[in-house]
């Protein structure tokens, strides 16, 4: 199947059980998956693993992590990298916000992010704006599409692409 649409994914709490997710795919020492930040609250700790998230919808929230630094995501697509072992605090800007997170175990593989104005030819794009046909099915906003697909995207397809790259073992 080339597109995960996210109405048919299934909701369950955040590791911390102080958000609701819907994981989209998982592999090897990554995952991708929705979250959904309805209060300010305190992100899961993922030591060990690599994060970025991405807004996709919501007026935007606040990163503080521990020691004082902090980054906004203040619009869609806005997104941000971290590590996972960084605690962090999310502080809404002004209500509800749903995110992208897509993280990596730093010792088995890499990620990249990007939003772009075009369908990747590799990896997951999830659409932020637009839509795609793709194998005789439809993704618009929060689905994901499975690459490569032998698809046709609308002229104001937005996607974020998320390309995931294993590490190869050294001999």
């Amino acid at each position: 199947m080339s597109v995960i649409a996210l109405a048919n994914l299934s909701r369950s709490r955040w590791k911390n059980g102080l958000g609701t997710k819907a994981t989209i795919a998982t592999g090897d020492g990554w995952s991708l998956s929705h979250a959904w930040i309805d209060r300010d609250s305190q992100f899961s700790d993922f030591g060990g693993l690599d994060r970025t998230c991405v807004m996709l919808a919501g007026a935007g929230l606040t990163l503080t992590f521990e020691g004082g630094s902090a980054v906004d995501l203040p619009a869609p697509g806005t997104l941000q990298s971290f590590s996972g072992d960084w605690p962090a605090q999310a502080r809404l800007h002004d209500g509800a916000c749903h995110v992208l997170n897509v993280m990596t175990d730093r010792a088995r593989s890499t990620h990249t992010v990007e939003v772009a104005r075009f369908l990747p030819t590799a990896g997951y794009a999830v659409v932020l704006a637009g839509s795609v046909s793709c194998d005789g099915q439809v993704a618009r906003f929060g689905d994901t599409v499975a690459l490569p697909c032998d698809g046709e995207a609308s002229s104001d397809l937005v996607t974020v692409a998320v390309g995931l790259h294993a590490h190869h073992a050294r001999s």
